[in-house]
């Protein structure tokens, strides 16, 4: 049997929520301004209490709900208004009164919106500070929309979790070469578990809102900014000379199945020279294996990016490209090799764009794709309308090309279809 004190006030608390909720989505509230049509419940038509007020079986709900809404208007909060000749029998319609929202947030234990949206306020504006400008932009307009009353997007009920991310973004600019989740996390949080568990996607969604580059896996991303599951080091074969101080030389000619560089070598190391004929990057981790092992005797500098190159690598290949830069008509041509596709030459672009202004490309021509069509991935209707925005962008230009060729033959290719580079001029 229902309880008439619970009844009436779990229902008045209902009926307040269900009239802040519509105010709080309303022009008046995106304005601040008062309008002339206040949040109002229809009994006329279908709404969520209407099951109740029309039950047959037991009278007594829909006389509580008489009461209930008359207790709220006695407090001012509501208005009502009845059916003509049916006062106090029949409801036509509820209006809140948004002079009185104070005592319904009260009465409901709502946090009021225009709070929660300044609480995120408070949270994202250190950003504007921040020493990336993507960064900055991207916090100016959701600083922007938050001061216009919108959300921009983001959930108001986890101001936690937005604490957390901007600290994280704070200290992005911090990490020299890698550190992994865990230790971040620590660093961060002082939990080895929290930012994997709670902060990680997060970040994510964040950046990838925010950032111009658009990632091919979550990993990658992270990478990108420093962030590994496990130490990562960066990977070549051939022959380099650097030096620690400044005077002793060190050199990878003994390493003849290759090396890996950690952090703090990259962090300290400057290149003294190449002593190769030509640098190769790879994309894939299985093509760069296949080039290393196919390959023994070429005098090449060979080394694996694996997509948008993780932080410690971008440190590499920065002190690269200015040793190539200060080498001048001696240096060494640049060539990258990557999947036949949208990523395999937006990466290409970055990479030239960022490190390596003389940068080419090998194996990702059209004849390239066309002689390995057989092993070609096929296209989807929906990849097809990214290659023709591709098309479109005048920064792919010099991709013509291969990208119509792409979208005539209705195909891409995966690096690691080509799978004898072995007489590769």
């Amino acid at each position: 049997m229902l309880n008439e004190k619970q009844f009436k006030k779990q229902f008045s608390k209902d009926v307040l929520v269900y009239l802040i909720e519509k105010y709080e989505s309303s022009k008046a509230f995106l304005t601040g301004t008062p309008t002339k049509q206040r949040p109002q419940i229809s009994f006329k038509r279908n709404n969520p209490f209407m099951k109740d007020y029309l039950d047959r079986s037991d009278f007594y709900k829909r006389i509580w709900m008489h009461e209930g809404l008359i207790a709220l208007e006695q407090k001012k909060i509501i208005s009502i208004l009845w059916e003509e000749d049916k006062v106090g029998q029949n409801l036509s319609r509820v209006y809140l009164n948004t002079d009185r929202l104070h005592e319904a947030y009260e009465l409901t234990n709502l946090v009021p919106r225009l709070e929660k949206i300044n609480r995120l306020l408070t949270i994202f504006k250190p950003l504007l500070d921040h020493p990336w400008s993507w960064l900055q932009e991207f916090a100016e307009e959701i600083i922007g929309d938050l001061e216009n009353r919108k959300q921009s997007g983001f959930n108001l009920d986890r101001p936690k979790v937005h604490q957390d991310v901007v600290q994280v973004l704070e200290y992005l600019p911090e990490i020299e070469g890698s550190i992994t989740k865990r230790a971040l996390s620590r660093q961060l949080f002082g939990d080895v578990k929290h930012f994997e568990t709670s902060v990680e996607q997060p970040v994510i969604t964040f950046v990838n809102r925010a950032h111009p580059v658009s990632f091919t896996s979550n990993e990658e991303l992270l990478a990108f900014f420093g962030i590994v599951p496990e130490v990562k080091l960066v990977q070549l074969k051939g022959t380099m000379e650097w030096t620690m101080d400044g005077i002793t030389t060190n050199s990878t000619a003994s390493y003849t199945g290759g090396l890996g560089f950690s952090n703090s070598t990259v962090k300290q190391m400057e290149i003294a020279g190449i002593n190769e004929e030509k640098i190769i990057l790879i994309e894939s981790a299985t093509s760069y294996e296949q080039w290393i092992n196919q390959r023994p005797d070429e005098r090449e500098l060979v080394i694996y990016v694996g997509g948008y190159p993780h932080l410690l690598l971008q440190t590499f290949l920065e002190k690269l490209s200015r040793f190539l830069k200060n080498a001048g008509n001696k240096a060494v041509p640049v060539l990258y090799w990557g999947d036949v596709d949208i990523d395999g030459i937006a990466i290409y672009e970055y990479m030239k764009v960022r490190f390596f202004a003389a940068l080419e490309p090998i194996l990702m021509d059209k004849q390239s794709l066309l002689q390995f069509k057989e092993s070609a991935v096929a296209n989807t209707e929906e990849y097809n309308e990214k290659v023709e925005k591709m098309i479109e962008d005048p920064a792919y230009a010099a991709w013509l090309p291969v990208l119509k060729t792409m979208l005539k033959s209705n195909i891409r290719l995966e690096q690691e279809e080509i799978v004898d580079v072995s007489k590769i001029k």
